[in-house]
């Protein structure tokens, strides 16, 4: 099991880096990337694992209904607060773009239980290293064959696009519940 990050720690992270999830400075994957699903939005939506909150106001600015989640707290109008516990607002689609990867390992089906809630999910996994003080932060790795069995338990797949060797962009669905007779 890899290290746990805490809320500290990305809290001094985006603190002290200016540039770290910064959309202007080309670090935001979640904006970098929406061109791959922006197809695949329906308002209203929920950014999970927001950061900065980037892609949150360019949605906004596109005329969505946009939130964004993040258990960091920037003072940037975005909910604070964590994406394993229930959320509790419905959203027709739920964005996750390069989070799973810094959730515990055995703790991303919470994340996925929450995506259920949403009609649509759109989420990357990005399994390259990402140093910080020598160290990975990318602590939850699974082959991308892995994720896919493991997204598989809880939601529908519709399309992955492989964005490049490390990482990959899922479309998926809520699977319909089975009725009892």
């Amino acid at each position: 099991m890899g290290q746990q990050y805490d809320k500290q720690f990305f809290q001094r992270v985006y603190e002290a880096k200016a540039w770290y999830g910064d959309s202007g400075r080309g670090r935001c994957p979640a904006t970098r990337l929406l061109p791959h699903y922006l197809p695949y939005l329906k308002s209203p939506i929920l950014d999970m694992g927001c950061g900065r909150g980037d892609l949150v106001f360019k949605l906004r600015k596109m005329g969505y209904e946009c939130d964004g989640i993040d258990f960091v707290d920037l003072d940037n109008g975005m909910f604070v607060g964590s994406i394993l516990e229930p959320i509790v607002r419905n959203y027709k689609t739920m964005v996750c773009i390069d989070v799973l990867e810094h959730i515990e390992v055995g703790l991303e089906h919470l994340v996925f239980e929450n995506f259920q809630k949403s009609e649509g999910q759109i989420f990357s996994v990005h399994n390259g290293p990402a140093m910080h003080g020598g160290k990975d932060i990318h602590i939850n790795k699974k082959s991308f064959s892995e994720w896919g069995q493991r997204v598989g338990q809880f939601l529908s797949i519709d399309k992955i696009i492989k964005i490049h060797q490390h990482q990959q962009l899922f479309i998926t669905h809520a699977k319909k519940q089975k009725t009892r007779r």
